[in-house]
């Protein structure tokens, strides 16, 4: 075979080797995409506030055991506009009624905890639809868009593979994956002090594998007691915990953040 055929044949199979290998990355990509927010009913989508700018918080992630996506947005039109908009479009695709809200039937709720935010939701099928926005400007608003799935799942805050005292108390969890990690921050409460918490990590983590990579001790007393801020590492896991008292009582709260990478976690 000529040397041209030869490098032609060649340079064929290189690419149909690249294909391979970038497919099987694409398949092993996509079965990692969704650790918490499978399901076999599509997600639905909220539509994007009018003259906006949105982006991903995260597509899939977990709080309090309920699966969930949320983005964020920033508007240039006010609040008001933003609540005409979601209740002409939600009411106008969606006949059913959840509210009654100034003596007309509609489908959507609507909260205005004050004059400068609200909280429009609506249920769709399993899933449970919320906007929070608030006014930036006079003329502007920002906030959030959310997606639930509340079909089939409890609420659930097992946060047992987290390293935290026995003593503590878990109160709120949120779970995300994301480029090939999974994140988990928990909440924590207990009664015993920020000094007692913060030995447990930098005595007894390092007994089970973990290493102290950095602490901080804040140079002011807040609530009465030094805050701490700790940063621990074990193989190819991370663990980020701070560490304060609780105003106005005699206990320490402190947030857990561990990051695993999803090969590792399973």
């Amino acid at each position: 075979m000529p040397r041209a055929a030869t490098a032609a044949v060649a340079a064929r199979r290189a690419r149909i080797a690249l294909t391979i290998i970038l497919a099987g990355m694409a398949v092993g990509v996509a079965a990692h995409a969704q650790e918490f927010t499978m399901s076999t009913t599509p997600w639905p989508l909220i539509p994007d506030p009018p003259k906006s700018k949105v982006e991903w918080v995260s597509a899939d992630m977990r709080v309090n055991g309920l699966p969930m996506k949320v983005l964020k947005f920033e508007s240039t039109v006010a609040l008001e506009e933003l609540i005409a908009y979601y209740r002409a479009h939600w009411d106008a695709v969606d006949g059913s009624v959840v509210a009654n809200i100034e003596g007309k039937k509609s489908s959507i709720l609507v909260n205005r905890p004050d004059s400068n935010s609200v909280v429009i939701s609506k249920f769709h099928g399993p899933f449970f639809m919320t906007v929070k926005a608030k006014r930036d400007k006079l003329s502007t608003s920002s906030g959030t868009l959310t997606v639930s799935l509340m079909g089939g799942n409890q609420p659930n805050m097992d946060a047992s593979d987290v390293p935290h005292p026995s003593s503590a108390k878990v109160v709120s969890l949120v779970e995300s994956a994301d480029l090939g990690k999974i994140s988990k921050t928990a909440m924590f409460v207990t009664d015993e002090s920020v000094a007692q918490v913060e030995f447990y990590y930098a005595k007894n983590l390092p007994n089970n594998g973990w290493k102290m990579v950095d602490r901080h001790a804040s140079k002011e007393r807040l609530n009465g007691q030094i805050a701490y801020v700790l940063m621990l590492k074990k193989a190819d896991e991370a663990l980020e915990v701070v560490i304060a008292a609780v105003e106005g009582k005699r206990a320490t709260a402190f947030r857990a953040n561990q990051i695993t990478s999803i090969n590792s976690a399973r």
